[in-house]
């Protein structure tokens, strides 16, 4: 068992304090191995870690100034990854809480702070870890940036409407965020991506790309969601046309069988003939 989420949709929380961690060039800092996971800058989620590398790498980083560097596998199948078996771009995340399970697992709290690109990356035989660079947004165009963070919202509402596993909360919370880069990461953690389309939207820097790019995959949920939703009626219509069927069929069965029954009765037939 390794770095499992307990909860599929991640808790946002606003922690402003520690979304701005200290720039550099470059840094140098412990790699925890995620299997089928992307970890966004504000993400706070709990993980349960089992192999005997990353439970040291999480050692090595309480004494780390409680940072690390969570990054995604290329495969979650992998038991014992190298050095490349993951991908470049991972997240710099602050470790909140640690604990030690008895089954000898360790659960503990992260919260994602920012991206990073490792330049270089090396297994101790201890644990993996990095030379890494954070990840800039570019210079963007803020007139199309306002169109895209309000149209956004629009299409991430009209998904939440026919997607019921996402609590409507969700969207009043994303209502509250006026960060773009935020409001982007939040709608890719509350989307059923695959791991491949949560990396790619990890590796986007540009925050339009990253707004266009979870647009696109919206909308192709939400074709989808509408055509289940159609499928379900016609189903649902099909099945009260059966049941309505069965029912009148039952009836007619019923109403013919009390009818020879009263036929064959001899005090009935007297009774008539009096």
């Amino acid at each position: 068992m390794e770095c499992s989420v307990v909860g599929y949709l991640a808790d946002f929380k606003l922690r402003e304090s520690s979304m701005n961690p200290e720039r550099s060039e470059r840094i140098e800092i412990p790699v925890l191995p995620l299997r089928d996971v992307v970890v966004y800058p504000h993400m706070v989620i709990p993980l349960f870690v089992g192999r005997e590398k990353s439970i040291r790498c999480l050692e090595a980083a309480m004494d780390h100034d409680k940072k690390i560097m969570l990054v995604a596998q290329k495969e979650a199948s992998t038991d014992e990854p190298g050095v490349n078996d993951l991908f470049t771009v991972g997240t710099v995340a602050s470790i909140l809480q640690m604990l030690k399970l008895p089954d000898g697992t360790v659960k503990v709290l992260v919260e994602g702070l920012q991206r990073a690109r490792i330049s270089a990356l090396s297994d101790n035989g201890e644990h993996f870890s990095a030379k890494a660079e954070y990840l800039d947004s570019p210079a963007i165009d803020e007139r199309e940036q306002e169109v895209l963070v309000r149209t956004a919202i629009s299409q991430f509402e009209g998904y939440i409407k026919l997607n019921k596993k996402i609590p409507p909360e969700v969207l009043t919370s994303l209502n509250s965020i006026d960060d773009p880069a935020r409001l982007a990461d939040t709608i890719a953690a509350h989307m059923p991506l695959k791991l491949a389309d949560k990396q790619s939207v990890l590796e986007m820097s540009d925050v339009n790309e990253r707004l266009e790019y979870l647009m696109a995959m919206m909308e192709s949920e939400i074709d989808l969601l509408q055509v289940e939703k159609r499928i379900r009626n016609r189903v649902k219509k099909q099945m009260e046309k059966s049941q309505r069927e069965y029912y009148l069929n039952e009836q007619m069965e019923s109403d013919s069988e009390r009818t020879r029954r009263d036929g064959r009765r001899p005090g009935r037939k007297r009774s008539a003939e009096a």
